[in-house]
């Protein structure tokens, strides 16, 4: 079960690790659905990224791209985990946000493909926005 809490309720880093994420996510390059994330240890910053679209020549599609019509989609929180050691992804934390096109947050929950990659990789924990007042907390130590 997800906890939901105040931003106001957030503390200085984790303020900083969502604007971090606010910004990776004015990267993004798909359509209406702009989304960033950061992965970090304490006040450390491993790794960021950003949705995007595009087409790729594998084979095979990996499990973090999903197919939708002829566009390849790649999520925010795998953009953050790539090419990420397994020892500095075990223990960290991710922010992941959504901004739509006036800049408000907006529902960033991560998807069960990304939620299972995140458990199994060993994050932690996932912060996520939910509108401009609320942040959602998804504990991957527990259940």
């Amino acid at each position: 079960m997800d906890t939901i809490v105040d931003i106001e309720t957030l503390n200085s880093r984790l303020k900083d690790m969502l604007d971090i994420a606010y910004e990776e996510a004015k990267c993004s390059d798909y359509g209406f659905f702009h989304h960033g994330a950061v992965l970090f240890r304490g006040p450390k910053v491993i790794n960021s990224g950003h949705n995007s679209n595009g087409f790729t020549r594998w084979v095979r599609q990996p499990r973090h791209i999903r197919e939708e019509g002829s566009i390849l989609l790649t999520h925010a929180e795998h953009s953050a985990l790539k090419n990420v050691p397994r020892e500095k992804v075990r223990g960290a934390t991710m922010f992941a946000v959504r901004r739509n096109s006036l800049g408000d947050l907006r529902n960033s929950r991560p998807c069960p493909s990304c939620q299972h990659e995140m458990k199994i990789r060993g994050v932690k924990r996932c912060y996520y926005s939910i509108d401009n007042d609320t942040i959602g907390i998804l504990d991957f130590r527990h259940g």
